[in-house]
C-alpha cells in the first residue's frame, strides 16, 4: 500500500513515519527546497502537559490571540464557531490536555524506535501575574509551586524586575529543537526503511485525484500525476485549497506569530529551563549557546509595520523586564510566520467523510511541535483500520476528527 503525505513540516515527517511503521510504503511531497521551511517562528517543542497549562491559563479555552476589527471582519466564520467553543470551556481543557498527554508519549515512542535525540531540555517555568495566580485554583499534579523569591534564586535567567507574583515550575515539561528533530526524524527515514520512504521536495500539489469515492492519487504542478491509495494533508495553510472541491471547509484562521534569536555575551545567565509569561505572552528557551523567543499571535496575516512593532515589542519584554542576558547585538534574528489554528484549538486530525483515504494533520497553531505526533497516530490508526481502541483513544479520535464542526 502507497500513502502520500503532503508537506514536510514536523506534522508531515511525523505522519510519515507513522505509516512507515505500519508497513505503508510513502512518498514525502513538499513544495519548498526543503523541509520545515515555514516553522522558524515556534520557539522549540513544549512538551504535552505545558501547553495545556499554558492555554488554561489564556483569556479563551483554545488558542490564545490578539485580533483587530479587520481581522475579526475576515475571520467570522472562525470567531462564531469560537463561541461555542467557550460554552464548553471546562470540557474543552479536559480534552485539549488529553490530547497533548497522547501526543507527547507518541512522540517519545517515535524517537525511541528511531535512536533519535531531541535536544531536550528539562523544565519549564510558568511566571504568574496576578491574574493567572487567581485563576489557578489549585496546582497541576506534579506542578511545584514556587514564590517568587524562590523562583528568583532557582532560575539564572530571571532578574529582580520580572513582572510576576509567583511560579509554577514543571520538572517534566520543556522544549526541544524542533526544526532539528524532525530533520533528524527525515534522515532516518531515509536511510533506514528499505526503500519504503521517499521525498519528493519542490513538487506542488494542485489537485487531490479521485475514483469511486476514494483516494486514487494527487496531480503535481511539476511531474504529471502520483498515484497513492492514501492521502495525508499535512500542509497546514495550502489544504484549504485542495479540500475546497471536496466541499470541506474547515473554520481555520490564520495565526501570525512572531520570533527572534540571539547569541549571549553572558552564557552563565543562559536560562537552565524554559520560560514563559502568560501575561505577555512569550516563550523563552535556549538552543545551545542562543537564545530563541516565540510571541503573542495574531489572528491573521499581519502588515509589515505591525510586524516590526510586535518584533520590537516582543524584544522589550524578554529583555528589558525579565532576563538576565545581555545580547551580541549583531546576531538579533527575527522572522515571523503564519500557522492555522481551529478555535478549539485542536488540529483536525484523521479521516473524514469528505473522501475516503484522505486524512488530514493540518490546523495545529500554536501547538504543532507539540501535537504533530498525536495527529500522526490518529491518521496512522484510521488509514489503517486499526480498530478495537480504547475509550480514551476514541474519544481523541472524536474530539479531532476533521468533520466535528459539521452541523
Amino acid at each position: 500500500m502507497h500513502a502520500a503525505v503532503v508537506g514536510a513540516g514536523i506534522s508531515g515527517i511525523a505522519a510519515s513515519a507513522v505509516l512507515v511503521s505500519k508497513g505503508w510504503s510513502v512518498t514525502l511531497l513538499e513544495q519548498e527546497k526543503g523541509p520545515n521551511q515555514r516553522l522558524s517562528f515556534a520557539p522549540g517543542l513544549l512538551q504535552g502537559r505545558a501547553v495545556a497549562l499554558l492555554r488554561s491559563l489564556g483569556q479563551t479555552p483554545g488558542v490564545p490571540f490578539e485580533d483587530t476589527f479587520s481581522s475579526r471582519l475576515q475571520n467570522r466564520r472562525f470567531l462564531k464557531a469560537l463561541k461555542a467553543v467557550k460554552n464548553k470551556a471546562v470540557e474543552n481543557k479536559k480534552v485539549t490536555e488529553d490530547f497533548f498527554k497522547f501526543s507527547c508519549s507518541m512522540h517519545k515512542s517515535t524517537l525511541e524506535r528511531f535512536g533519535i535525540d531531541d535536544e531536550r531540555i528539562d523544565g519549564l517555568w510558568v511566571l504568574l501575574g496576578e491574574r493567572e495566580e487567581r485563576k489557578l485554583s489549585e496546582p497541576p499534579e506534579g506542578v511545584d509551586v514556587l514564590s517568587r523569591l524562590e523562583a528568583l534564586e532557582r532560575e539564572p535567567a530571571l532578574s529582580e524586575e520580572a513582572p510576576f507574583s509567583a511560579a509554577l515550575f514543571m520538572p517534566d515539561a520543556g522544549s526541544s529543537n524542533g526544526t532539528y528533530l524532525s530533520r533528524r526524524l527525515l534522515e532516518q527515514l531515509l536511510t533506514a526503511e528499505d526503500g519504503r520512504f521517499a521525498f519528493r521536495p519542490g513538487s506542488r500539489v494542485t489537485e487531490i485525484l479521485q475514483k469511486g469515492g476514494r483516494v486514487a492519487g494527487v496531480r503535481l504542478e511539476k511531474g504529471g500525476e502520483l498515484p497513492c491509495d492514501a492521502l495525508v494533508l499535512a500542509n497546514a495553510l495550502g489544504a484549504a485549497e485542495l479540500l475546497k472541491p471536496l466541499g470541506l471547509e474547515l473554520p481555520a484562521a490564520g495565526l501570525t506569530g512572531v520570533t527572534f534569536t540571539a547569541e549571549v555575551q553572558n552564557e552563565e545567565c543562559l536560562p537552565a529551563c524554559s520560560i514563559a509569561l502568560p501575561s505577555s505572552p512569550f516563550v523563552l528557551c535556549r538552543t545551545d549557546s542562543r537564545i530563541r523567543a516565540c510571541g503573542r499571535f495574531f489572528l491573521g496575516t499581519q502588515t509589515e509595520k505591525e510586524k516590526k512593532a510586535e518584533c520590537n515589542r516582543l524584544y522589550d519584554s524578554v529583555l528589558g523586564s525579565l532576563v538576565n542576558i545581555r545580547l551580541v547585538p549583531e546576531s538579533v534574528r527575527f522572522w515571523s510566520a503564519e500557522a492555522d489554528a481551529l478555535p478549539d484549538g485542536l488540529p483536525a486530525a484523521g479521516t473524514t467523510r469528505a473522501l475516503e483515504g484522505l486524512a488530514l494533520s493540518v490546523a495545529h497553531a500554536d501547538g504543532g511541535l507539540s501535537g504533530a505526533w498525536g495527529a500522526a497516530a490518529i491518521c496512522g490508526a484510521a488509514l489503517s483500520g486499526d480498530s478495537g481502541g480504547s475509550p480514551a483513544a476514541e474519544a481523541l479520535r472524536k474530539a479531532c476528527s476533521p468533520d466535528r464542526f459539521e452541523n
